[in-house]
Protein backbone atom coordinates (compact mmCIF):
# COMPACT_ATOMS: atom_id res chain seq x y z
CA UNK A 1 0.00 0.00 0.00
CA UNK A 2 2.85 2.32 0.60
CA UNK A 3 4.34 2.07 -2.49
CA UNK A 4 0.74 2.68 -4.37
CA UNK A 5 0.24 5.43 -2.53
CA UNK A 6 3.57 7.25 -3.83
CA UNK A 7 2.95 6.69 -7.24
CA UNK A 8 -1.19 8.01 -6.60
CA UNK A 9 1.00 11.62 -5.29
CA UNK A 10 3.60 11.42 -8.51
CA UNK A 11 1.30 13.93 -10.50
CA UNK A 12 1.44 17.48 -8.54
CA UNK A 13 5.47 17.20 -9.05
CA UNK A 14 5.29 16.12 -12.93
CA UNK A 15 3.32 19.04 -13.47
CA UNK A 16 5.43 21.17 -11.81
CA UNK A 17 8.07 20.40 -12.90
CA UNK A 18 7.14 19.78 -16.72
CA UNK A 19 6.88 24.01 -17.58
CA UNK A 20 10.86 24.24 -16.98
CA UNK A 21 11.30 21.04 -19.02
CA UNK A 22 9.05 22.19 -21.25
CA UNK A 23 10.69 25.51 -22.03
CA UNK A 24 14.08 24.40 -21.84
CA UNK A 25 13.70 21.29 -24.07
CA UNK A 26 12.22 24.26 -26.67
CA UNK A 27 15.06 26.46 -26.00
CA UNK A 28 17.98 23.88 -26.15
CA UNK A 29 21.60 25.15 -26.77
CA UNK A 30 20.65 28.51 -25.67
CA UNK A 31 19.85 27.29 -22.04
CA UNK A 32 22.68 25.92 -19.92
CA UNK A 33 21.41 22.69 -18.04
CA UNK A 34 22.55 24.42 -14.83
CA UNK A 35 19.74 27.04 -15.36
CA UNK A 36 17.21 24.09 -14.15
CA UNK A 37 18.50 23.53 -11.23
CA UNK A 38 16.26 26.29 -9.58
CA UNK A 39 13.66 26.29 -11.43
CA UNK A 40 12.72 22.44 -10.52
CA UNK A 41 13.96 22.93 -6.85
CA UNK A 42 11.50 25.71 -6.32
CA UNK A 43 8.73 23.73 -8.54
CA UNK A 44 8.56 20.91 -6.51
CA UNK A 45 8.87 22.79 -3.24
CA UNK A 46 6.08 24.77 -4.43
CA UNK A 47 4.16 21.48 -4.88
CA UNK A 48 4.90 19.97 -1.82
CA UNK A 49 3.95 23.19 0.47
CA UNK A 50 0.84 23.48 -1.30
CA UNK A 51 -0.16 19.69 -1.25
CA UNK A 52 0.55 19.83 2.76
CA UNK A 53 -1.61 22.67 3.03
CA UNK A 54 -4.26 21.44 1.15
CA UNK A 55 -3.87 18.33 2.89
CA UNK A 56 -4.48 19.80 6.43
CA UNK A 57 -7.51 21.77 5.14
CA UNK A 58 -9.15 18.68 3.11
CA UNK A 59 -8.62 16.28 5.92
CA UNK A 60 -7.71 13.72 2.74
CA UNK A 61 -4.79 13.64 0.89
CA UNK A 62 -6.74 12.13 -2.64
CA UNK A 63 -8.66 15.43 -2.87
CA UNK A 64 -5.45 17.24 -1.61
CA UNK A 65 -3.52 15.84 -4.40
CA UNK A 66 -5.88 16.17 -7.45
CA UNK A 67 -6.32 20.07 -6.13
CA UNK A 68 -3.06 20.45 -6.14
CA UNK A 69 -2.98 19.45 -9.47
CA UNK A 70 -5.17 21.47 -11.00
CA UNK A 71 -3.59 24.35 -9.29
CA UNK A 72 -0.61 23.85 -10.23
CA UNK A 73 -0.98 23.51 -13.50
CA UNK A 74 -3.67 26.74 -13.56
CA UNK A 75 -0.86 28.34 -12.06
CA UNK A 76 2.13 27.57 -14.73
CA UNK A 77 -0.67 28.26 -17.60
CA UNK A 78 -1.43 31.61 -17.22
CA UNK A 79 1.05 33.00 -19.01
CA UNK A 80 0.33 30.92 -21.79
CA UNK A 81 -3.30 31.78 -21.94
CA UNK A 82 -3.23 35.27 -21.34
CA UNK A 83 -0.87 35.20 -24.43
CA UNK A 84 -3.45 33.09 -26.58
CA UNK A 85 -6.42 35.66 -24.85
CA UNK A 86 -7.75 36.88 -28.73
CA UNK A 87 -7.83 33.24 -29.46
CA UNK A 88 -9.95 32.45 -26.37
CA UNK A 89 -11.95 35.20 -27.89
CA UNK A 90 -11.17 37.25 -25.01
CA UNK A 91 -8.90 39.99 -26.36
CA UNK A 92 -11.34 43.08 -28.03
CA UNK A 93 -13.46 42.34 -23.70
CA UNK A 94 -10.05 42.78 -21.90
CA UNK A 95 -8.75 45.98 -23.87
CA UNK A 96 -12.27 47.63 -23.62
CA UNK A 97 -12.27 47.62 -19.84
CA UNK A 98 -10.93 51.07 -17.88
CA UNK A 99 -8.60 47.99 -15.83
CA UNK A 100 -5.54 46.65 -16.99
CA UNK A 101 -6.30 43.81 -18.78
CA UNK A 102 -3.59 41.08 -16.95
CA UNK A 103 -5.53 41.45 -13.40
CA UNK A 104 -8.86 41.06 -15.10
CA UNK A 105 -8.12 38.11 -16.57
CA UNK A 106 -5.94 36.75 -13.58
CA UNK A 107 -9.60 36.76 -12.02
CA UNK A 108 -11.18 35.08 -14.34
CA UNK A 109 -8.76 32.38 -14.88
CA UNK A 110 -8.51 31.99 -10.87
CA UNK A 111 -12.30 31.56 -11.31
CA UNK A 112 -11.99 28.82 -13.51
CA UNK A 113 -9.17 26.97 -11.70
CA UNK A 114 -11.37 26.77 -8.45
CA UNK A 115 -15.00 26.12 -10.54
CA UNK A 116 -13.23 22.93 -12.47
CA UNK A 117 -11.71 22.12 -8.64
CA UNK A 118 -15.21 22.06 -7.83
CA UNK A 119 -16.70 19.84 -10.31
CA UNK A 120 -13.64 17.11 -10.32
CA UNK A 121 -14.29 16.62 -6.35
CA UNK A 122 -18.21 17.24 -6.40
CA UNK A 123 -19.08 14.87 -9.83
CA UNK A 124 -16.26 12.00 -10.00
CA UNK A 125 -17.44 9.47 -8.76
CA UNK A 126 -13.82 7.95 -8.82
CA UNK A 127 -11.03 9.51 -7.49
CA UNK A 128 -9.18 6.70 -7.70
CA UNK A 129 -9.34 6.78 -11.44
CA UNK A 130 -9.05 10.68 -12.21
CA UNK A 131 -5.81 10.18 -9.92
CA UNK A 132 -4.89 7.32 -12.35
CA UNK A 133 -5.05 9.28 -15.00
CA UNK A 134 -4.05 12.73 -14.06
CA UNK A 135 -1.12 10.17 -13.40
CA UNK A 136 -0.99 9.02 -16.85
CA UNK A 137 -1.41 12.20 -18.26
CA UNK A 138 1.27 14.38 -16.13
CA UNK A 139 3.79 11.29 -17.38
CA UNK A 140 3.12 11.55 -20.92
CA UNK A 141 3.90 15.70 -20.16
CA UNK A 142 7.03 14.81 -18.88
CA UNK A 143 8.04 12.30 -21.69
CA UNK A 144 8.30 14.56 -24.35
CA UNK A 145 10.60 17.16 -23.31
CA UNK A 146 12.46 14.60 -22.14
CA UNK A 147 12.62 12.46 -25.38
CA UNK A 148 13.51 16.12 -27.00
CA UNK A 149 16.02 17.12 -25.14
CA UNK A 150 17.57 13.41 -25.77
CA UNK A 151 16.99 13.35 -29.38
CA UNK A 152 19.02 16.53 -29.58
CA UNK A 153 21.63 15.70 -27.21
CA UNK A 154 22.33 12.47 -29.48
CA UNK A 155 22.17 14.21 -32.81
CA UNK A 156 23.78 17.61 -32.10
CA UNK A 157 26.81 18.78 -33.77
CA UNK A 158 29.03 21.17 -31.61
CA UNK A 159 31.94 20.96 -34.22
CA UNK A 160 32.21 24.55 -35.77
CA UNK A 161 35.28 25.76 -36.85
CA UNK A 162 39.34 24.14 -36.13
CA UNK A 163 41.35 25.94 -33.43
CA UNK A 164 44.08 25.50 -35.80
CA UNK A 165 42.82 27.40 -38.51
CA UNK A 166 45.85 28.18 -40.70
CA UNK A 167 45.29 32.25 -40.83
CA UNK A 168 45.52 32.68 -37.13
CA UNK A 169 49.00 31.02 -37.48
CA UNK A 170 50.26 32.88 -40.52
CA UNK A 171 48.95 36.39 -39.62
CA UNK A 172 50.07 36.54 -36.26
CA UNK A 173 53.94 36.59 -35.64
CA UNK A 174 54.34 35.26 -32.18
CA UNK A 175 58.18 36.43 -32.19
CA UNK A 176 57.07 39.61 -32.00
CA UNK A 177 55.31 39.78 -29.11
CA UNK A 178 57.59 41.08 -26.39
CA UNK A 179 58.44 43.80 -28.93
CA UNK A 180 54.20 45.08 -28.67
CA UNK A 181 52.87 47.79 -26.32
CA UNK A 182 49.79 45.93 -24.75
CA UNK A 183 46.52 48.58 -24.34
CA UNK A 184 43.86 47.15 -22.81
CA UNK A 185 41.40 46.58 -24.67
CA UNK A 186 37.36 47.29 -24.14
CA UNK A 187 34.90 45.55 -26.66
CA UNK A 188 31.25 47.63 -25.01
CA UNK A 189 28.30 46.17 -27.35
CA UNK A 190 25.19 47.93 -27.19
CA UNK A 191 22.09 45.89 -28.16
CA UNK A 192 20.20 47.24 -30.81
CA UNK A 193 21.90 50.76 -30.64
CA UNK A 194 21.10 52.71 -33.78
CA UNK A 195 23.09 55.08 -36.50
CA UNK A 196 22.57 58.28 -36.11
CA UNK A 197 21.34 58.94 -39.87
CA UNK A 198 18.37 56.07 -38.95
CA UNK A 199 17.83 57.45 -35.86
CA UNK A 200 17.31 61.01 -37.03
CA UNK A 201 15.12 59.49 -40.21
CA UNK A 202 13.05 56.93 -38.64
CA UNK A 203 12.67 57.94 -34.70
CA UNK A 204 13.10 62.12 -35.13
CA UNK A 205 16.22 61.36 -32.17
CA UNK A 206 19.19 64.12 -32.81
CA UNK A 207 21.82 62.06 -31.40
CA UNK A 208 24.48 64.53 -32.57
CA UNK A 209 25.54 65.29 -29.04
CA UNK A 210 26.69 61.86 -27.88
CA UNK A 211 28.38 61.63 -31.14
CA UNK A 212 30.26 65.37 -30.27
CA UNK A 213 31.39 63.68 -26.69
CA UNK A 214 32.63 60.80 -28.52
CA UNK A 215 34.46 62.69 -30.73
CA UNK A 216 35.99 65.14 -27.95
CA UNK A 217 37.12 62.40 -26.01
CA UNK A 218 39.16 61.18 -29.04
CA UNK A 219 36.96 58.87 -30.91
CA UNK A 220 37.14 57.55 -34.78
CA UNK A 221 33.15 57.71 -35.48
CA UNK A 222 33.03 55.07 -38.59
CA UNK A 223 29.97 56.33 -40.91
CA UNK A 224 27.51 54.47 -42.59
CA UNK A 225 28.77 51.51 -40.75
CA UNK A 226 26.25 48.20 -40.43
CA UNK A 227 26.16 45.46 -39.06
CA UNK A 228 26.51 42.41 -40.38
CA UNK A 229 23.61 40.49 -38.94
CA UNK A 230 20.17 41.34 -38.13
CA UNK A 231 20.37 39.16 -34.78
CA UNK A 232 22.35 39.29 -31.93
CA UNK A 233 24.12 35.85 -31.65
CA UNK A 234 24.70 35.56 -35.38
CA UNK A 235 26.54 38.99 -35.15
CA UNK A 236 28.56 38.18 -31.97
CA UNK A 237 29.45 34.78 -33.43
CA UNK A 238 30.91 36.70 -36.07
CA UNK A 239 32.61 39.47 -34.88
CA UNK A 240 34.72 37.60 -32.18
CA UNK A 241 35.70 35.36 -34.71
CA UNK A 242 36.47 37.76 -37.43
CA UNK A 243 34.48 36.14 -40.01
CA UNK A 244 31.48 35.33 -41.09
CA UNK A 245 28.79 32.58 -40.19
CA UNK A 246 28.77 30.60 -42.98
CA UNK A 247 33.27 29.91 -43.45
CA UNK A 248 33.14 29.56 -39.44
CA UNK A 249 30.58 26.10 -39.90
CA UNK A 250 33.55 24.99 -42.08
CA UNK A 251 31.45 21.87 -43.83
CA UNK A 252 29.15 21.69 -41.32
CA UNK A 253 27.01 24.64 -42.30
CA UNK A 254 23.13 23.57 -42.71
CA UNK A 255 21.03 25.94 -43.86
CA UNK A 256 18.02 24.78 -42.60
CA UNK A 257 19.02 24.32 -39.31
CA UNK A 258 17.67 26.50 -36.52
CA UNK A 259 19.61 25.06 -33.63
CA UNK A 260 22.19 27.90 -32.01
CA UNK A 261 24.03 26.08 -30.13
CA UNK A 262 26.85 26.32 -32.29
CA UNK A 263 26.88 30.21 -32.06
CA UNK A 264 27.06 30.22 -28.47
CA UNK A 265 29.98 28.04 -28.30
CA UNK A 266 31.42 30.45 -30.95
CA UNK A 267 30.78 33.34 -28.80
CA UNK A 268 32.39 31.38 -25.99
CA UNK A 269 35.03 30.11 -27.05
CA UNK A 270 35.69 32.72 -29.85
CA UNK A 271 38.98 33.09 -31.76
CA UNK A 272 39.61 37.03 -30.64
CA UNK A 273 39.80 35.83 -26.34
CA UNK A 274 42.41 33.07 -27.74
CA UNK A 275 44.70 35.05 -30.11
CA UNK A 276 45.16 37.72 -26.87
CA UNK A 277 45.33 35.57 -24.72
CA UNK A 278 48.90 34.40 -26.58
CA UNK A 279 50.10 37.65 -25.98
CA UNK A 280 49.49 37.56 -22.36
CA UNK A 281 45.72 39.26 -21.71
CA UNK A 282 43.34 38.50 -19.27
CA UNK A 283 40.11 38.29 -20.72
CA UNK A 284 37.17 39.77 -18.36
CA UNK A 285 32.93 39.69 -19.06
CA UNK A 286 29.92 40.21 -16.89
CA UNK A 287 27.19 38.01 -16.63
CA UNK A 288 24.30 38.28 -19.26
CA UNK A 289 20.38 38.12 -19.21
CA UNK A 290 20.56 35.97 -22.45
CA UNK A 291 21.91 32.91 -21.14
CA UNK A 292 23.68 32.40 -24.51
CA UNK A 293 25.16 35.54 -24.60
CA UNK A 294 26.81 34.35 -21.21
CA UNK A 295 30.58 34.61 -21.90
CA UNK A 296 31.56 32.66 -18.56
CA UNK A 297 34.74 30.93 -19.75
CA UNK A 298 36.17 34.08 -19.33
CA UNK A 299 39.46 34.24 -16.95
CA UNK A 300 38.16 37.20 -14.79
CA UNK A 301 34.11 36.81 -14.54
CA UNK A 302 31.66 39.16 -12.59
CA UNK A 303 27.92 38.05 -11.68
CA UNK A 304 25.74 39.30 -9.15
CA UNK A 305 25.68 37.00 -6.10
CA UNK A 306 22.02 35.87 -6.73
CA UNK A 307 21.59 35.96 -10.45
CA UNK A 308 18.14 35.12 -12.67
CA UNK A 309 18.64 35.16 -16.39
CA UNK A 310 16.36 35.45 -19.54
CA UNK A 311 15.38 31.89 -19.29
CA UNK A 312 14.29 31.58 -15.17
CA UNK A 313 11.95 35.10 -16.02
CA UNK A 314 10.49 33.16 -19.17
CA UNK A 315 9.09 30.47 -16.74
CA UNK A 316 8.19 33.58 -14.12
CA UNK A 317 6.02 35.05 -16.49
CA UNK A 318 3.99 31.52 -17.17
CA UNK A 319 2.52 32.34 -13.96
CA UNK A 320 0.55 35.09 -12.51
CA UNK A 321 3.63 36.07 -9.80
CA UNK A 322 4.68 39.50 -11.87
CA UNK A 323 0.97 40.69 -12.60
CA UNK A 324 -0.05 39.82 -8.59
CA UNK A 325 3.16 41.58 -7.37
CA UNK A 326 2.98 44.37 -9.64
CA UNK A 327 -0.79 45.51 -9.39
CA UNK A 328 -1.07 43.94 -5.40
CA UNK A 329 2.73 45.57 -4.33
CA UNK A 330 3.55 48.08 -6.97
CA UNK A 331 7.13 46.17 -7.33
CA UNK A 332 7.49 45.07 -10.65
CA UNK A 333 10.12 41.78 -10.16
CA UNK A 334 11.18 41.32 -13.43
CA UNK A 335 11.77 45.09 -14.40
CA UNK A 336 14.16 44.85 -11.19
CA UNK A 337 16.22 41.88 -12.11
CA UNK A 338 16.86 43.50 -15.24
CA UNK A 339 17.89 46.98 -14.35
CA UNK A 340 19.57 45.29 -11.64
CA UNK A 341 21.90 43.27 -13.87
CA UNK A 342 22.84 46.30 -16.50
CA UNK A 343 23.54 48.93 -13.78
CA UNK A 344 25.64 45.81 -11.83
CA UNK A 345 27.63 45.85 -15.22
CA UNK A 346 28.09 49.52 -15.81
CA UNK A 347 28.67 49.62 -11.45
CA UNK A 348 31.48 46.78 -11.67
CA UNK A 349 34.25 47.68 -14.46
CA UNK A 350 36.17 49.56 -12.15
CA UNK A 351 36.68 46.16 -10.28
CA UNK A 352 37.69 44.65 -13.64
CA UNK A 353 40.10 47.26 -14.12
CA UNK A 354 41.65 46.92 -10.95
CA UNK A 355 41.62 43.22 -10.63
CA UNK A 356 43.43 42.91 -14.34
CA UNK A 357 46.30 45.46 -13.18
CA UNK A 358 48.72 42.84 -13.37
CA UNK A 359 47.99 41.81 -17.21
CA UNK A 360 46.38 43.16 -20.05
CA UNK A 361 42.73 43.07 -20.14
CA UNK A 362 40.33 42.31 -22.74
CA UNK A 363 37.46 43.60 -21.22
CA UNK A 364 33.69 42.25 -23.00
CA UNK A 365 31.35 44.20 -21.98
CA UNK A 366 27.45 43.58 -23.48
CA UNK A 367 24.76 45.76 -22.23
CA UNK A 368 21.27 44.72 -23.54
CA UNK A 369 20.11 48.23 -23.73
CA UNK A 370 18.45 50.50 -25.85
CA UNK A 371 16.96 46.63 -26.88
CA UNK A 372 13.85 46.31 -25.12
CA UNK A 373 12.39 45.73 -22.72
CA UNK A 374 12.47 49.64 -21.69
CA UNK A 375 12.82 49.95 -18.20
CA UNK A 376 15.03 53.09 -18.28
CA UNK A 377 14.08 56.75 -18.33
CA UNK A 378 16.86 59.32 -19.71
CA UNK A 379 17.41 60.13 -16.08
CA UNK A 380 17.68 56.24 -14.86
CA UNK A 381 13.93 56.22 -13.56
CA UNK A 382 11.42 53.24 -13.54
CA UNK A 383 8.80 53.00 -16.17
CA UNK A 384 5.27 52.23 -15.25
CA UNK A 385 4.63 49.74 -18.15
CA UNK A 386 2.41 47.04 -18.08
CA UNK A 387 3.92 44.07 -19.96
CA UNK A 388 7.25 45.86 -20.47
CA UNK A 389 9.22 42.02 -19.45
CA UNK A 390 8.21 41.43 -23.28
CA UNK A 391 12.22 41.77 -24.95
CA UNK A 392 10.87 41.57 -28.30
CA UNK A 393 10.90 43.69 -31.75
CA UNK A 394 9.07 44.79 -34.85
CA UNK A 395 6.01 43.00 -35.79
CA UNK A 396 6.55 41.17 -32.52
CA UNK A 397 5.79 43.81 -30.46
CA UNK A 398 4.55 46.45 -32.11
CA UNK A 399 0.67 44.81 -32.53
CA UNK A 400 -2.97 45.65 -30.91
CA UNK A 401 -2.46 44.99 -26.73
CA UNK A 402 1.47 45.44 -26.92
CA UNK A 403 2.69 48.65 -27.44
CA UNK A 404 1.93 51.16 -30.61
CA UNK A 405 4.85 52.10 -33.32
CA UNK A 406 5.03 55.66 -31.10
CA UNK A 407 5.02 54.20 -28.04
CA UNK A 408 8.05 51.91 -29.26
CA UNK A 409 9.71 54.66 -30.76
CA UNK A 410 9.31 57.39 -27.55
CA UNK A 411 10.32 54.73 -24.73
CA UNK A 412 13.07 53.75 -27.16
CA UNK A 413 15.07 57.03 -27.39
CA UNK A 414 14.47 57.26 -23.78
CA UNK A 415 16.44 54.35 -23.30
CA UNK A 416 19.03 55.08 -25.72
CA UNK A 417 19.33 58.18 -23.83
CA UNK A 418 20.05 56.74 -20.85
CA UNK A 419 22.60 54.71 -22.31
CA UNK A 420 24.29 57.69 -23.56
CA UNK A 421 24.32 59.30 -20.21
CA UNK A 422 25.79 56.32 -18.57
CA UNK A 423 28.49 55.52 -21.59
CA UNK A 424 30.08 59.03 -20.55
CA UNK A 425 30.60 57.67 -17.27
CA UNK A 426 32.03 54.44 -18.43
CA UNK A 427 33.88 55.81 -20.77
CA UNK A 428 35.80 58.70 -18.50
CA UNK A 429 36.92 56.27 -16.33
CA UNK A 430 38.50 53.93 -18.24
CA UNK A 431 40.73 57.14 -19.69
CA UNK A 432 41.77 58.25 -15.91
CA UNK A 433 42.38 54.90 -14.54
CA UNK A 434 44.79 53.70 -18.04
CA UNK A 435 47.87 53.99 -17.50
CA UNK A 436 48.13 53.76 -21.28
CA UNK A 437 45.79 54.53 -23.93
CA UNK A 438 43.34 51.80 -24.26
CA UNK A 439 41.38 50.50 -27.31
CA UNK A 440 37.60 51.16 -26.93
CA UNK A 441 35.04 49.78 -29.22
CA UNK A 442 32.01 50.91 -29.07
CA UNK A 443 29.78 48.86 -31.25
CA UNK A 444 26.32 47.63 -31.92
CA UNK A 445 25.09 44.28 -32.76
CA UNK A 446 22.74 45.24 -34.63
CA UNK A 447 19.65 48.22 -35.26
CA UNK A 448 16.66 48.50 -33.86
CA UNK A 449 13.29 47.02 -35.45
CA UNK A 450 10.19 49.36 -35.46
CA UNK A 451 9.32 48.79 -39.27
CA UNK A 452 10.54 44.74 -38.72
CA UNK A 453 9.13 41.76 -39.98
CA UNK A 454 11.11 38.43 -38.20
CA UNK A 455 9.07 35.82 -40.33
CA UNK A 456 9.26 37.62 -43.63
CA UNK A 457 12.39 37.10 -46.28
CA UNK A 458 10.79 40.96 -47.61
CA UNK A 459 10.95 42.58 -44.52
CA UNK A 460 10.22 46.20 -44.59
CA UNK A 461 13.09 48.87 -43.72
CA UNK A 462 15.82 46.17 -43.77
CA UNK A 463 18.27 49.61 -43.46
CA UNK A 464 16.75 50.48 -39.64
CA UNK A 465 17.64 46.83 -38.62
CA UNK A 466 21.33 47.33 -39.98
CA UNK A 467 22.62 50.58 -39.38
CA UNK A 468 24.69 50.75 -36.11
CA UNK A 469 26.93 52.83 -33.88
CA UNK A 470 30.92 51.93 -34.10
CA UNK A 471 33.25 54.01 -32.86
CA UNK A 472 36.93 53.51 -31.74
CA UNK A 473 39.03 54.80 -28.91
CA UNK A 474 43.01 53.87 -29.72
CA UNK A 475 46.14 54.58 -28.87
CA UNK A 476 46.96 55.89 -32.28
CA UNK A 477 45.77 59.50 -32.84
CA UNK A 478 45.32 58.72 -36.78
CA UNK A 479 42.70 57.07 -38.01
CA UNK A 480 43.63 56.49 -41.57
CA UNK A 481 43.50 52.73 -41.43
CA UNK A 482 39.65 53.21 -40.84
CA UNK A 483 37.05 54.00 -43.67
CA UNK A 484 33.46 54.01 -44.20
CA UNK A 485 31.05 51.79 -44.05
CA UNK A 486 33.10 49.44 -42.36
CA UNK A 487 31.44 46.29 -40.48
CA UNK A 488 32.17 44.49 -37.53
CA UNK A 489 33.52 41.07 -39.13
CA UNK A 490 36.92 43.71 -39.54
CA UNK A 491 37.21 45.05 -36.63
CA UNK A 492 39.46 42.67 -34.63
CA UNK A 493 41.05 41.97 -38.03
CA UNK A 494 41.83 45.84 -38.25
CA UNK A 495 42.84 45.79 -34.57
CA UNK A 496 45.53 42.49 -34.80
CA UNK A 497 46.69 44.58 -37.51
CA UNK A 498 47.78 47.69 -36.82
CA UNK A 499 48.91 46.77 -32.90
CA UNK A 500 49.86 42.92 -33.27
CA UNK A 501 51.40 42.46 -36.27
CA UNK A 502 48.94 41.45 -37.78
CA UNK A 503 48.46 40.36 -41.43
CA UNK A 504 44.83 39.50 -41.72
CA UNK A 505 43.44 40.48 -45.16
CA UNK A 506 39.90 42.47 -44.90
CA UNK A 507 36.29 41.05 -45.85
CA UNK A 508 33.75 42.73 -48.07
CA UNK A 509 31.71 44.44 -46.06
CA UNK A 510 28.07 42.22 -46.60
CA UNK A 511 24.93 42.92 -43.95
CA UNK A 512 22.60 39.82 -43.98
CA UNK A 513 19.00 39.19 -43.06
CA UNK A 514 17.24 36.31 -41.84
CA UNK A 515 13.97 34.88 -39.97
CA UNK A 516 13.56 33.99 -36.79
CA UNK A 517 12.63 30.49 -37.73
CA UNK A 518 15.47 30.53 -40.23
CA UNK A 519 18.39 32.28 -38.93
CA UNK A 520 20.85 30.86 -41.24
CA UNK A 521 19.26 31.15 -44.77
CA UNK A 522 20.64 34.50 -45.26
CA UNK A 523 19.68 37.04 -47.65
CA UNK A 524 22.08 39.76 -48.37
CA UNK A 525 21.05 42.96 -47.96
CA UNK A 526 22.15 45.78 -50.25
CA UNK A 527 23.71 49.40 -48.46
Amino acid sequence: MHHKRIFHTIHPFLFAVFPALFLFSNNMGQVPPGDLIIPITLSIFFALCLLAILAFLMKGIQKAELSSSLLILFFFFYGPAYDARAVLGLGPFLLSLPYDSSIVFLIIWSVLAFISIYCVLKYCRSLLTVTRAFNIIAIVLIVMPLANIFRYTITKNMAWWSSANSEDKLSLPINSKADLIRPDIYYIILDSYAGIDVLKEFYDFDNSVFYNFLLEKGFHIIRNSKSNYSWTMLSLASSLNLDYIVPLFDNHYDANSNDTAPLIKMIKNNRTMHILKEFGYKSVAFSAWYAGLDMSTADIYFRPNFFLNEFHFALLNTTPIPVAAKNLASFDIISAAYKGNILYKLNSLGSAIKKGADAPLFVFLYLEAPHPPFVFRPDGKEINLVGWHNDREGNWRIDKGNLTKAEFIHLYTDQLQFINNSLRAVIDRILNESNIKPIILLQSDHGPHSKFFWDRSDALNQREGVAILNALYSPSSDGDYLYGGMTPVNTFRMIFNKYFGGNYRLLADKSYFSTAQYPYKFIEIGH
